[in-house]
């Protein structure tokens, strides 16, 4: 029976369900990001800023990346209920890519060139939703929408 258990868990996991995880000691440390003025930024000092908070990992060339966008607007209402705020980190792009693609949302948003949030918090899949601590310890990942949002925090 265990068995079982542990194969519809995979299951649930791999097709696209509530992806919950833990950046492991060891893992590559989180370097190389710039807010949208292009000022550098130091990982920990950001998130304790801004945490908890609701990051959207995205990027312009993803082939949901506007479905994504969409979801900014909603998104942002609910986590201002929630008390939690929302960003978006533009990942494994130029800064002038994402600077046009971001520039007319209303959200704040970072800049990781090299992609080391992906690297950090082992992320195989984008555009998602990564729910992390004031310590950037990471919470859950989700699916980029307020009803996967909802369905995580009615766990």
């Amino acid at each position: 029976m265990k068995g079982c258990a542990a194969a519809l868990i995979v299951c649930v996991l791999l097709s696209g369900g509530i992806h919950v995880a833990a950046a492991q000691a060891g893992t590559p440390a989180v370097t190389g990001i710039v807010a949208s003025d292009s000022t550098p930024v130091r990982w920990s000092s950001w998130v304790a800023r801004h945490g908890p908070v609701v990051l959207v990992v995205w990027a312009s060339w993803l082939p949901r990346s506007d479905a994504a966008l969409a979801q900014l607007g909603p998104l942002r209402e609910a986590c201002h209920t929630r008390g939690l705020s929302l960003a978006v980190a533009d990942v494994s792009e130029t800064f002038a890519h994402a600077s046009a693609a971001l520039r007319k949302v209303k959200i704040s948003w970072i800049h990781d060139r090299h992609g080391s949030i992906l690297k950090h918090y082992r992320l195989v899949r984008i555009p998602c939703l990564l729910i992390l601590d004031r310590k950037g310890h990471l919470v859950a990942t989700l699916d980029v929408s307020v009803t996967a949002l909802e369905r995580w925090e009615k766990r």
